[in-house]
């Protein structure tokens, strides 16, 4: 557990990579725990860190910090240095939060706190407001889909790569469904193996890792982007799917439904394709959903030996009627 004298040290430790230059000294730090919770976990411990320092003149400056604990806190510093040091993320077209520096135990990651709403607390907005879906989509996830083909754009290799092989498990894992007939399994497995064979190879671009809904905050125009233990360069289509497949666990709140679900799917899709470097198909995508949501099921429940123990989940129970719808569809 995170102590709070752990995050005043360390804030004290670094306060002359914190403090402009005008500033004196820190004169006080007030800490508040961020509740945020994962759909099954509560997600790694984060805190808001409010600093107050005073300048040469007397007047008194704020920082807010966010602060995350995590076994990679260090790894995911260094990726967010290296994105940083590109003038680009500097911009207000691509927002990602400052990295400041990590603890002593390399697990305490601080960065600039983002204020904002992030895209599921919008949709919950959106409902109590009774908005217009398309306009609505339009300002969010319209948005959110140029942020990423902006954000491949900035990097793309010459280099063309198939379907990564972490994407090969679902075959298995269709095999793991007993309570699917074999007749649905034998489809799903056929159809899925088709869309990995006729997917064409795609350029190395940015990859995110965990471009999710949760993971993208709006304030007014602007869209800060936060997460990025697992950014890396590979392939682009893997951002796009992990977008698709965390708008389709929303279903899972009550005040979000599946028409509206597959509204911004459709509405982000088209924004991709249309703002994309790269030539991409709206079929190619929907086919690629069921293999990758397949490998993503399997890496939710790990604990599980087959996906059985986690049917009385609404999403994954949801995934089973579309997977066997899916694989009739002509």
């Amino acid at each position: 557990m995170v102590t709070k004298n752990e995050i005043i040290k360390t804030v004290e430790d670094n306060a002359s990579t914190l403090l402009s230059d005008d500033c004196v000294h820190i004169s006080k730090i007030e800490i508040r725990q961020q509740k945020r919770l994962g759909f099954h976990v509560a997600v790694t411990q984060r805190f808001i860190c409010l600093v107050r320092a005073v300048a040469k003149s007397g007047k008194e400056t704020r920082y807010d910090i966010f602060v995350k604990k995590g076994s990679n806190a260090d790894a995911e510093y260094r990726k967010m240095v290296t994105l940083w040091s590109e003038h680009y993320f500097k911009q207000d077209k691509y927002l990602i939060p400052r990295p400041l520096f990590v603890d002593s135990q390399r697990s305490l990651l601080f960065t600039d706190y983002f204020v904002g709403e992030n895209l599921v607390n919008l949709f919950y907005r959106r409902l109590l407001l009774r908005r217009d879906a398309a306009a609505f989509l339009d300002e969010t996830v319209a948005s959110a889909a140029r942020w990423l083909a902006d954000f491949q754009s900035i990097h793309r290799s010459a280099h063309r790569i198939p379907v990564p092989s972490e994407m090969l498990g679902y075959e298995t894992n269709v095999g793991n469904l007993r309570m699917l007939g074999d007749g649905d399994r034998k489809r799903i497995v056929g159809k899925a193996n088709s869309a990995i064979r006729n997917c064409p190879r795609y350029p190395q671009t940015y990859v995110h890792g965990e471009y999710l809904p949760r993971n993208i905050i709006f304030r007014g125009e602007q869209i800060c982007v936060v997460d990025f233990p697992d950014y890396r360069i590979g392939w682009p289509l893997y951002d796009v799917l992990r977008f698709l497949v965390g708008i389709d666990r929303l279903v899972q709140y009550p005040f979000i439904s599946r028409s509206f679900c597959e509204l911004a799917k459709a509405r982000f899709v088209s924004e991709y394709i249309a703002q994309s470097h790269i030539e991409h198909e709206a079929r190619t995508l929907e086919n690629l959903w069921a293999p990758f949501v397949l490998t993503y099921v399997r890496r939710m429940y790990p604990r599980h030996k087959d996906i059985r123990g986690a049917l009385n989940d609404q999403f994954v129970s949801q995934v089973l009627r579309r997977l066997v719808s899916w694989s009739k569809a002509q």
